[in-house]
Formats: C-alpha cells, structure tokens, sequence
C-alpha cells in the first residue's frame, strides 16, 4: 500500500541520517498536505467515521475483540482506493496505526512529535469536517499524550472524553489508571470490575 510504504520509507531514511523529530514531521506533513489536496472533502460521506466507529466497537470495547468481516472489507477499500471522500483522513488514521505498530516492534523508530502530530492532525481534522471527535481517535489522543510522557495533558483529555463518551469502557480504564485521588480510583475500579469484568482491559487491572 502507498501510504504505508511511504511512511515506512521515511521513517527507516530518516533513521540511517539521523534526521531530527521535526525534520521527520515535516517530511510526513509535506505528504500529508499533497494527499488533503487531492481529496474530497464530503461532510456527508462518513464512511470513514463508520470505519473508526466499527473499528471501537469491534476491537476496543468489545469483550471478542474480534472484527467483522463489513468492517475489514470497508478497511480494505479506502486502503486500495484513494478518491474515496475525505481519504485524507483514512492516510493520517492509517499511518498512525502503521508508525505505532512499526516503532512497537522497532523502538529505533519510535518518535514522539510524530505520534502526537499524526493523531492531533487527525483530531483537528476530523472536528472540522464532521463537528466532533470519535471515540477511537479521542483514545489514540490519549494514549500519544501518556506514551509521550504528557501525563496531565492525558488526564485533562481523558476526563473531558469520559463526559463525552461515559460508556466508553477504554477511557474509563485510562482514568483509573492515570487517577491519583484514591476514592474517585477506587470507584472507577469499582465500576469496571463489577459492570465490566469480561471486558479484555479490565481483566488486566
């Protein structure tokens, strides 16, 4: 896939020169601004927020963890076609998965300003074609702010997600773990073992 291979080529080039963090950023801002420029911008077209929808409900909140077949064939066509509308957000959303997957297993690659640009960018970007965040990327915001060490940008985010989204058991998970005040920890750990107890993040807590 070209988005991939782009990325994964920037991300190894910029390793073996020892490009800074902002020299990389910019590098996948500059591929990021020519794919916006190509792409329809339709905010009646949500097929990409009834991806990111199906991808939560399939994969993070649910207690299988399994995803469907609908969901995987949607993945697979913005992944091989890309005039479909607002495609750019499919290019930031997909490289994020694809940079943390990629830095997981080689932490050479791991940078930190471009976690946060990708799923920022993205945020922002969203919000403004469809007026709100979804729930999958508000938790990838999350997780770059405390996988970057911005442990009271997490908690602010968080906490205003978890208004937002009150059933969203992964952003409830996050809360209790990052939380300092005992008893409001003691009931979200509550909450989770006793209403969520089959679900596969709260059985790790």
């Amino acid at each position: 896939m070209k988005l991939k291979i782009i990325l994964l080529f920037i991300l190894i080039n910029c390793s073996l020169h020892s490009q800074t963090n902002n020299e990389l950023v910019n590098e996948v801002a500059k591929e990021y601004k020519d794919y916006k420029k190509k792409s329809v911008i339709d905010t009646t077209d949500k097929r990409i927020i009834t991806l990111l929808d199906n991808l939560f409900n399939e994969s993070l909140q649910s207690d299988e963890n399994k995803i469907s077949e609908e969901t995987i064939d949607l993945y697979k066509k913005f992944y091989s076609i890309d005039s479909l509308p607002n495609w750019h957000l499919f290019f930031l959303f997909s490289n994020y998965q694809t940079f943390i997957s990629e830095a997981t297993h080689n932490p050479a690659l791991a940078n930190p300003d471009l976690q946060l640009w990708l799923i920022k960018t993205l945020s922002s970007e969203i919000e403004s074609i469809f007026g709100y965040v979804p729930v999958m990327v508000a938790i990838y915001q999350g997780e770059a702010f405390l996988a970057t060490g911005r442990k009271e940008a997490a908690i602010a985010h968080f906490s205003k997600y978890g208004r937002i989204y009150p059933n969203a058991i992964p952003i409830k998970v996050y809360r209790f773990q990052i939380e300092s005040e005992f008893d409001i920890k003691e009931k979200l750990y509550d909450d989770l073992k006793t209403n969520h107890s089959t679900h596969w993040m709260v059985k790790n807590l």
